[in-house]
Formats: structure tokens, sequence, C-alpha cells
């Protein structure tokens, strides 16, 4: 345990000192000295036994101590001293950030709590456990006035607790699958579906959609049967595996091993990118900057009709605009974009953007192995929308390249202090090895060739 410093400061700095600073260096050294009345009481000593395990065992037995004596916020400071000295891990470091968490809502510290007890829920805890965890964090943002938050944890908790008293979902021999794990598994099968359309979505919003759609989920008890039985299926495989021995072969732990690579460096990621944030004034910013980006291309819209052979579409021209059997093409034709039953065509596109609206088309056009009659029925020109209504997308732009920057300056910072370098000259050897290995291959193919040719090349007759 690191030595306290009591001195006080020379005289001529403590002259005109705020009063209010001098009853809190009164209120600090009375805390000290209470605490060490309990602690040598307790039969406790200041000083700590040799060794980080000495340490963290007096920590223990001064929080206990101060527990017992409702001096909760004492008892709190005191187990943060004892998680660094002890280092616990799993579900240890969980309790001991569950009992922190209590002892610091028993001391009206409500923000710090709520934050203890989260880090606890996380770091694992007994189901018991976390049901008081989560119902503590309820307690603590009540106190807060973070009703808002309140109602989303209180959903949440209502929901751990049906998942939870439902029962087992699914059984194998000697072990059985939770409702919770179900609900693990839904998530992160719904996470990986919708991963794809994360960058679509509006910042800070794609946690809150796989929310509603594993709730949504919840509700289907067909498609809760579909997930159990992947899970199911996946065991028995596990247990074969095992039974053949394949988790002793070496390319097991090879593989293990990527896979806990690529895990953990997906974590760090992760928890970066979690702090990545845009605020009003970079968008406003972002959009001054680019605003040509966001620009809405010029666009028609058409009727068209279509025609197997070009007799049939001129036939069908000569007789006028009513004998064209013009049909409505769905949406906007965007200049540069694909025009529907058709697809990308310059030529099509220079076509109907030379049309006039109202006006059809004075010949037929071939594409897509058909002829077409167009009619433009309406133009819309090309336009910088206002912030407003490109908002959405200039927060997604801007938040994918906040992210790109952020992860581009943690591998830096992660290069130079891992020495992390690309060995050119060992690339250069590879690319030369494998360039050398195919001209060598495509030489002996090659000489097979050859070889082939002249075995089957008709020989001359012997001379007797």
């Amino acid at each position: 345990m690191a030595k306290l410093e009591l001195n006080l400061p020379p005289e001529s700095a403590r002259r005109g000192a705020d009063p209010k600073a001098a009853i809190l260096l009164i209120l600090s050294l009375a805390t000290f000295g209470l605490v060490a009345w309990i602690a040598l009481r307790g039969g406790g000593a200041l000083t700590p036994a040799a060794g980080p395990e000495g340490e963290a065992k007096l920590l223990a037995d001064l929080a206990d101590t101060l527990e017992r004596r409702t001096l909760y916020g004492a008892a709190a400071d005191v187990l943060a001293r004892h998680i660094e000295a002890a280092r616990p891990e799993g579900e240890a470091l969980g309790q001991a950030l569950y009992r922190r968490g209590r002892d610091l809502m028993l001391a009206g510290r409500h923000e710090e709590a709520a934050r203890a007890l989260l880090e606890a829920e996380a770091r694992g805890l007994p189901d018991e456990e976390r049901r008081r965890a989560k119902q503590l964090v309820l307690d603590c943002l009540s106190a807060l006035g973070k009703h808002e938050a309140r109602e989303e944890a209180a959903r949440s908790l209502a929901e751990y607790g049906r998942t939870e008293a439902g029962g087992p979902v699914a059984r194998l021999s000697g072990e059985t699958i939770s409702a919770g794990e179900l609900v693990e598994e839904l998530g992160r099968e719904v996470r990986a579906e919708m991963a794809m359309q994360a960058a679509s979505l509006p910042p800070g919003t794609f946690e809150q959609h796989v929310k509603e759609a594993v709730h949504a989920r919840l509700r289907d008890e067909e498609a809760l049967k579909q997930v159990a039985e992947r899970m199911l299926a996946e065991r028995v495989l596990f247990r074969e595996a095992v039974e053949r021995k394949l988790d002793q072969e070496p390319e097991t732990a090879k593989e293990a091993e990527r896979f806990r690579r690529a895990y953990l460096a997906s974590r760090v990621v992760r928890a970066l990118l979690q702090d990545v944030r845009v605020t009003a004034l970079d968008v406003q910013n972002h959009y001054e900057a680019h605003k040509e980006d966001y620009a809405i291309p010029e666009a028609v819209r058409i009727s068209s009709a279509r025609f197997d052979d070009r007799a049939a579409a001129e036939a069908a021209l000569a007789a006028g605009a009513a004998g064209v059997p013009f049909a409505p093409v769905e949406g906007w034709v965007e200049r540069g974009g694909s025009i529907p039953g058709i697809g990308r065509s310059a030529e099509v596109e220079a076509h109907l953007f030379a049309l006039e609206p109202g006006k059809p088309s004075d010949r037929p056009i071939e594409a897509a192995k058909a002829f077409y009659l167009f009619r433009v029925e309406e133009k819309r020109p090309r336009r910088i929308p206002a912030l407003d209504e490109a908002r959405s997308r200039v927060e997604t732009d801007l938040l994918a390249a906040k992210r790109e920057e952020a992860i581009a300056r943690l591998q830096a910072e992660l290069s130079g202090k891992f020495n992390a370098r690309i060995e050119e000259d060992g690339i250069r050897k590879l690319a030369g090895t494998a360039e050398g290995k195919a001209e060598a291959k495509g030489a002996e193919k090659a000489g097979d060739k050859a070889q082939d040719k002249a075995a089957d090349k008709p020989q001359g007759k012997e001379t007797l």
C-alpha cells in the first residue's frame, strides 16, 4: 500500500487559503484518523504484509471492518485499492465490483455505483447476484433522475426475468441450454445479420435496432425453436468431434489461436469505435465542405412501351400517341443510374434526358434484346439539398470517416508500441520465389508436352 503523505504545505502558501479548502483538509484528516482507529481496534495494521497478497488481504479486512461500521464510502474506496492489488479475474472480479457498487450506492455515490455494477455484470456474476445488480442499477438511475434510462433498464430486467424463469429450452445428455443462453445466441445472430445495415443506420442507433429485432423474435415461437435447433446441432457435433479427438489435433489449436487473435483484436476495435462521436458542429462543417457529394442528381419520371421487334415498335409509333401502349415506370430514373427493366445504358439515358415532358420517343430505341418507346412524364433538376434534408447521410459518412481515422491512428500507435513493421525483403523474396516456382512449373509442363508430342509422332520404318 502506498504511504500516505500528510505533510502540510509551507506556512507562506497557507496564508490566505480558501476557508472551504481548509475545512475539506480537516475532514480528510479526520476521516483518515477514523479509518486508522477502526483498523487498529479491529486488530489490523496500517502497514501491509510483505508482497501483493498481504496487501490485498489487509485491504479486504479493512473493507470488511468499514462495512460493519456502515462507512460505505470509505469501504468502496478501499475495495477499489483491493481490486488493484488482488487483480481478480472472471467471476471473482465481477463479485468484487458488485460489492464495491453496492457500497457506493449505500454511500449515495449513485453515478459511480451504476458504473461499477454495470461493469460487474459484464465481468460475470452468479445468476442471483446478477439479478440484484440489475435491480441496484435501477435504484441508482432513479436517484440520478435518469427516468428514460431506468425504464429501458427495467424492460431489460423484466425480459431477463422472463427468459430465466422459462427453464431450459433444450437438453442433451448431461447438459441443458437455458433460455438466457438462447437469448444471447439470438442476439449474436441478429447482430451478424444486421452488420451490413450498420453503415446505413443513423449514428448510435445500431444497438437499438438490434434490441428491437431481438424483442420481436422473442415473440416468435418458431424462430426461437430454430435457434435452439441450431444450438443443439452445434453441441452434438462438438461432442462428436471431442470423441474423435479432433480437439487434440495441431490444426485445431492453430484455428483456435487464429480465432482468439481475431476476436480479441475485434474487441479492441469495438471499444475504440464506441467512443467515436460526431457533434452538430462537425456535421455542419462536413456538409459545407462536401456539399457536392450530397447533390441530388437530375432525374426523369417515365412511361415506356416494350416491343419484341423494330417493326412492331414503328407500327405503334406510326399510329400516333394513342396507339402506343405506354405503362408508367415506378420511381425516378436518375442520371447515371439504372433504368428499370434495362439496366445501365448510356444510349437510353441520353435519349430520355433529351426528351421534353409529355413528348414520346420519335424512334424505337433498342436495348436489352427488345425495342422501346419512351415518354417523359416529369423532369427533376439537379439540386443541393439543405443540411436538414441531408443530415442523416452526412452523419453516417462523417462517422464512418472518423472511425477509419481512429482505427488508422490506433494502428499507427500500436505499431510503434510493439515495433510492428513489414519486412520488404521478405515479401520480395516470397514473391520472387513464387514467380520462380511458377516459371519452373511452366517449363516442366512445356517439357512434358514436348515429350508427349514426340511419343505420338509416327516413327519411320526400321531398316532391315
